[in-house]
């Protein structure tokens, strides 16, 4: 619904603060005097708290977990501490949406009486998505049941105030018809510049291999841009999972709590792996060279002003084109394309950004030098770094 927003021009951008549509919004930040925005919100990097503060309540009754109002709820904010500095860190908020939700339907959405009727007229129902529900008074009957992980029944909840990061009930046939609008932005109600930003990087951990986007986690699997949302509540867990570059998805339901993320991880693995390099950059410009064994190798960067910057750069061949990868770096892997025999060039995978290598950008040089006694260059230099062979 954000970018929906934001297409429509009704947000004008994501970086806008909250409180520009929610003045009455304040929480404490020890930190400093930065305010919350509704990317940070949607990326899980606002700081806020997971849960919303629901009161004594909480949990106690299924029919109604969090029976508060708004009033009450930016009431117990204001005394409530960041978790950390906006942007600076990601923690999962079910609050920072449940506040987002409210906020933008107060604002945007007030004359369909409910923000699940806004959700569903605006939404749901324009994508054909008429077995999905947003509350627990309608498909009661054919609906499958849920089991905690201690193998008793999970009874129904309704999640009151907090319900916008919670309550949705869908079919898999329904939540396909989602994937499908999001994978062919030219069919959908929001474009491919829309697309884009929501797949945007928005905090990358220090592992580099796992990335947050506004309302997605982003993996690369055997170099396959992999996209995922995956969800659990007490009972029943869900995914939807994502690989644009190849136009491919799937959608993952289960009655059991921590079945669907495992299970979306591992067959992501396998599913990328099918794919391969052949698929992902079959249209790129590559050249291949004749003799890849000269470049074949591990690389260290050679450093003369500082002992805290260090770079390991390996090439390698992959379904015949070198590739060269980066440690550290994000994503950890580009493409060489041969220009002459000391002459290689860096192709960018599809979906990478220019902001997103750190050595190195799209269609720059890499110029080898001094052979040894095997036939393998000894160094390479890239810009103004030089990186010498290893091994």
């Amino acid at each position: 619904m954000t970018f929906k927003l934001l297409q429509e021009k009704k947000l004008d951008c994501l970086d806008d603060s909250l409180q520009k549509f929610l003045p009455e919004f304040s929480v404490e930040n020890p930190f400093n005097e930065d305010t919350i925005t509704i990317r940070q919100i949607l990326s899980h990097t606002s700081g806020l708290p997971r849960e919303v503060p629901c009161g004594p309540s909480f949990s106690s009754n299924h029919k109604n977990i969090c029976p508060v109002n708004t009033t009450y709820v930016y009431e117990k904010l204001k005394s409530t501490k960041l978790k950390f500095s906006p942007g600076t860190s990601v923690g999962y908020s079910n609050l920072g949406y449940a506040i987002l939700a409210h906020a933008l339907f107060e604002k945007f959405g007030g004359r369909y009486g409910s923000w699940q009727q806004w959700m569903l007229h605006e939404i749901l129902y324009p994508l054909g998505m008429t077995r999905t529900v947003l509350n627990n008074n309608r498909f009661h009957h054919n609906v499958a049941l849920s089991y905690k992980t201690n193998g008793i029944l999970s009874p129904p909840f309704d999640w009151g105030w907090s319900s916008p990061s919670f309550q949705m009930k869908t079919s898999a046939a329904d939540l396909t018809k989602l994937m499908l609008a999001i994978l062919n932005p030219e069919t959908s109600f929001i474009d491919e510049k829309m697309t884009r930003d929501m797949f945007k990087p928005e905090f990358i951990f220090p592992d580099l291999h796992t990335i947050f986007s506004p309302g997605w986690q982003i993996r690369y699997h055997n170099s396959v841009r992999v996209i995922t949302k995956a969800g659990t509540v007490p009972g029943s867990s869900a995914a939807i999972i994502l690989m644009p570059e190849q136009r491919f998805g799937f959608v993952l339901l289960a009655t059991g709590q921590e079945i669907v993320p495992k299970l979306a991880e591992e067959i992501s693995v396998k599913i990328s792996k099918t794919f391969s390099m052949n698929v992902v950059s079959k249209s790129l410009e590559i050249r291949p060279s004749s003799n890849t064994g000269r470049y074949i190798g591990v690389y260290i960067l050679k450093n003369n002003w500082s002992d805290k910057v260090k770079a390991t750069i390996s090439i390698e061949l992959f379904t015949g084109r070198l590739m060269l990868k980066q440690d550290p770096g994000y994503p950890p892997y580009v493409y060489l394309s041969f220009i002459t025999s000391q002459l290689l060039q860096i192709v960018y995978p599809h979906g990478l950004t220019c902001e997103g290598y750190a050595l190195g950008q799209d269609k720059e040089n890499i110029k080898f030098k001094h052979l040894d006694y095997k036939g393998r260059f000894k160094q390479f230099t890239l810009g103004s770094f030089v990186f010498k062979r290893s091994n």
